[in-house]
Formats: structure tokens, C-alpha cells, sequence
């Protein structure tokens, strides 16, 4: 027999050997028990959870020998077949390259012909979310109304982009990433049948490298596997799958919230000759920030992580507050949308790490406030009486200055009012009424209709040069300023 990958060999055959999917399970066996089986079902979520593998879980519980039956016996012809994908009742078929409508009206003609032995006719469409408008729409009529003996399944990674009279049709599942510690229990028991010698720190990077998708667990163990034999280390896992060493973080993190930038350059070296996309260490800082922050705020117990990092954790966390973590995690937050764009990488990875050691510990604003209304209680208990002294006199000099005059000379008031020298003698007003000068002297009037002296002599036009008396003593120009004789 030709040999089968990790992926494909450990693949569950029966519900009961599904992880991290208990919701889903539970659903479908309730369903299948009760004999209520729809005919059309949408599982959506991310690669590598096992939409595919229930698809053929359900496929072999409605069409084994001994059932309809939530547990199916994997021995019978049907449960066989459906396994080794010879059954010709199950179509798996690949929307991504069946998407035209001239595919789906196809499948609208074979939906009438019962099945050939087993009970019921699956159609198992993977990636539906290919398939066109065309095809969605003709496919609406027999998936509202199908025959009894026809059951589809259609498997996406975005249901957004399924027409809402589709999701209407269909019963919907949503299944979720696999937890860290169940992809990690899974692989230390593969590793245990396998043969395997993993060390628990070796199969811990693996889970966490699969964010979620046991799939890809599985293919990183089947490779580290290739790389190193049957027995698995920590530096077999970073030279085999590039990975950065945990350690390099902890010592990053640690010259920041020390404040030494010469080491925390010094450590940009050692990534860059290690050749480490500073993309995913600004990534991974993120994450190791947010892990403080969480230690500090409620322990270590939401952490998915090893003892020993745990325990680095609660080191770190305590050499800085919880407000300076916080500005760290905003300050790489922006940092790493200048890592992706820039051109330089490096360099930007490097600033971002010199703004950071320059930070100290920040202070909460209310014990600021508090500290300043100490402080300013204490300076005014010291002297009441003479700072209070002194406000009083300022107040007084204050006033006395606001009731000075400015000039010696009386000041006429500022209003439409005429007013009148000391000799009694008219004084041209601030508005458009005539203007007589005290000495009988042509004066420029304010407007262009002529203005008369008391002495009936002629006025001079108005322009801008200056005006003379008749006894040759200047006289003030026009403005705004009050006139005073």
C-alpha cells in the first residue's frame, strides 16, 4: 500500500473522533437520531477545521449499512466506498472549478435519478463560494424543492459571498479554529502512535505555527518529521520550519521596558543575519505585549503558552505599568503598519524600537491631579495672610490705575455729540455735521457737499493734504481720535 501523509491517515473517520468541533457534532447526531435530516447544509470557516470531513462523517452516517445512525460502522460497502471516495451515490466536486451554469444545470439533471445502492444521494460542493451568479441562480429552484433521496452540502471559507436566497435555503454551521492546547494534545498523540520523540516545546511551536487549523499541524509535523527523523527538538522545529526563537522575543522585550536601546540594536542585528521577516517579529511583539498586558491585568491563566514562558512572563510584566504597556502596544501597533510599507524595513523596525526604549513609566492623570492640589494646599497654608494681603492691594492699584485719566486735559466724550473748545468757540463733530474752526478759519468739510465758516469764506474742496488756518497754525488731520482745543 502506497504511504499516506499524517493529514490524510489521522483524518476522523466517525464523530466521535472530530476535535475542537463539539457544536457542530452535536447537532448533526442529534439530527440524524431524530430522523429531522435536511437537504441542505452550509458548513462555513477557516482552512483546515474539518468542513470537508464532516461533509463525508455525514455522508457515511446517512447511507451505512446499519443506519441512518450518528455512529456508523466504517465497515459496510457504503461507509468504505465514502472513505476511499469510490462511492458513486457521494459527488465531491470542486466549485472553484465547476462554477459556470452550464456545471450546475448538469448537476440539476442527475439530482432526478435515484441512487444507484446507497440511501441517500450526496453532493458534497467544496469552495461554493466560486460558483457565479448564473450558476447560484440556477441552481435555486432544485435546492428549495429537491427530491427526497438528495441531500447537498456545500463547504466555504466565505459565506459572505453566498447570495442571502441561498443561505435562506440551507441550514448554516460555523466552525471555528481549533484551541491551542486541543491542537497540541491532538499532535502529542499522533506523535505517541507515530513513534515519534517530541519533545513538549517542539510540538508546542508546532501548534502554535498552525494558528488554529489542525490541517496544517499536520503538515508541519509531517515535515519537521522529514527534517529531523523520529526524534524532535525545539532548534529541529526553527531549523526546519524557519521559525524565530522564542527567546529572541523575551530578551527584545526585556531591553525595552529596560530602556536599553544599544541592546535591544544589538538583537535587530542578530534577526537580520538570521534572516527574519521583521514584519512577523513586529507581529510577534504585538502578541508578547498583549501577553504582559493580560498577566498584568488578570494572571497568567487565559495564556495558552508553556510553563516556562509563563513564568518569563510574570518576570517581565513586572518591570513596567500597566499604562506604559499600553503605550507600547500602540506604539507598535503603528510601528508595524511602517514595517509593512516601508521600503527599509529595518529601519523603521529599528526606530520603532529606540521611540519605545525612550518611554518611562507614566503616572495615572488622577494621581497627578491629586499630587498638584497637595502641592498647591501646602505652598498656600504657608502664607494665607500675606498672599491674601497682596491680592488686595493689587486689586486696589488696579482700580485706582483704571480711574487715571490719560491726559492732564479733559477728553471729549466719544458720541455723536458736537463738541466745544475751552473758548467756547465750535469744534467740528465726529459725524457729517459741519465742522467750524474756533478762529473762523476754512476748515475741510467731511464729505463733498461745501461746507460755510461763520465768516461766509469760501472752503476748500476735500483732499488729502493737510489744512491751514487763515493764521497759518496747522490743524489736526480727520481721524477718529476725540479733538480737544
Amino acid at each position: 500500500m502506497s504511504y499516506q501523509v499524517i493529514a490524510r491517515k489521522w483524518r476522523p473517520g466517525a464523530f466521535k473522533e472530530v476535535v475542537g468541533q463539539d457544536h457542530v457534532v452535536r447537532t448533526l447526531s442529534n439530527a440524524v437520531n431524530s430522523g429531522r435530516i435536511g437537504h441542505a447544509f452550509i458548513f462555513s470557516g477557516p482552512r483546515g477545521v474539518g468542513k470537508t470531513t464532516i461533509a463525508r462523517i455525514l455522508a457515511k452516517c446517512l447511507n451505512c449499512a446499519e443506519g441512518p445512525t450518528a455512529e456508523p460502522c466504517l465497515k459496510c460497502s457504503n461507509c468504505t466506498g465514502i472513505t476511499g471516495g469510490s462511492l458513486v451515490d457521494v459527488l465531491e466536486i470542486d466549485g472553484a472549478s465547476n462554477n459556470s451554469v452550464e456545471n450546475v444545470r448538469e448537476l440539476c439533471e442527475s439530482v432526478r435519478y435515484a441512487p444507484a445502492s446507497a440511501r441517500y444521494k450526496i453532493y458534497i460542493i467544496d469552495e461554493v463560494h466560486m460558483l457565479s451568479t448564473s450558476a447560484f441562480n440556477a441552481l435555486l429552484k432544485t435546492l428549495e424543492e429537491p427530491p427526497p433521496h438528495v441531500v447537498f452540502i456545500f463547504a466555504t471559507t466565505e459565506p459572505q459571498k453566498i447570495p442571502l436566497t441561498i443561505h435562506s435555503r440551507c441550514q448554516r454551521f460555523d466552525f471555528r479554529r481549533i484551541p491551542l492546547k486541543q491542537i497540541n494534545s491532538h499532535l502529542t498523540a499522533i506523535a505517541v502512535k507515530e513513534g515519534i520523540e517530541a519533545t513538549p516545546e517542539a510540538i508546542f511551536m508546532i501548534s502554535r505555527e498552525a494558528d488554529g487549523s489542525l490541517r496544517d499541524a499536520q503538515s508541519l509535523l509531517e515535515q519537521v518529521i522529514s527534517f529531523s527523523g523520529n526524534k524532535l527538538t525545539e532548534a529541529d522545529i526553527m531549523d526546519s520550519l524557519g521559525l524565530m526563537d522564542r527567546g529572541v522575543i523575551f530578551e527584545l522585550s526585556g531591553a525595552v521596558l529596560g530602556g536599553d536601546g544599544a541592546a535591544a540594536l544589538n538583537m535587530v542585528e542578530k534577526i537580520h543575519e538570521f534572516g527574519y521577516d521583521f514584519k512577523k517579529v513586529t507581529a510577534e511583539l504585538l502578541e508578547h505585549i498583549r501577553d504582559l498586558v493580560v498577566v498584568k491585568v488578570s494572571g497568567p491563566a487565559l495564556l495558552e503558552l508553556p510553563e516556562s514562558e509563563v513564568e518569563r512572563l510574570t518576570a517581565l510584566a513586572a518591570l513596567a505599568g500597566l499604562e506604559r504597556l499600553e503605550t507600547l502596544f500602540g506604539l507598535f501597533t503603528g510601528g508595524y503598519a511602517e514595517v509593512a510599507r516601508s521600503t527599509t524595513p529595518r529601519f523603521a523596525f529599528e526606530m520603532m524600537l529606540v521611540r519605545a526604549t525612550l518611554l518611562e513609566d507614566l503616572r495615572p492623570i488622577g494621581e497627578l491631579i491629586a499630587s498638584l492640589e497637595k502641592l498647591g494646599k501646602g505652598r498656600g497654608g504657608r502664607g494665607t495672610g500675606s498672599s491674601g494681603g497682596e491680592r488686595q492691594l493689587k486689586r486696589s492699584s488696579v482700580s485706582e490705575v483704571s480711574r487715571t485719566p490719560l491726559y492732564s486735559s479733559p477728553v471729549a466724550p466719544l458720541d455723536s455729540s458736537p463738541k466745544v473748545s475751552s473758548d467756547s468757540s465750535p469744534v467740528a463733530p465726529l459725524d457729517s455735521s459741519p465742522k467750524v474752526s474756533s478762529d473762523s478759519s476754512p476748515v475741510a468739510p467731511l464729505d463733498s457737499s461745501p461746507k460755510v465758516s461763520s465768516d461766509s469764506s469760501p472752503v476748500a474742496p476735500l483732499d488729502s493734504s493737510p489744512k491751514v488756518s487763515s493764521d497759518s497754525s496747522p490743524v489736526a488731520p480727520l481721524d477718529s481720535s476725540p479733538k480737544v482745543s
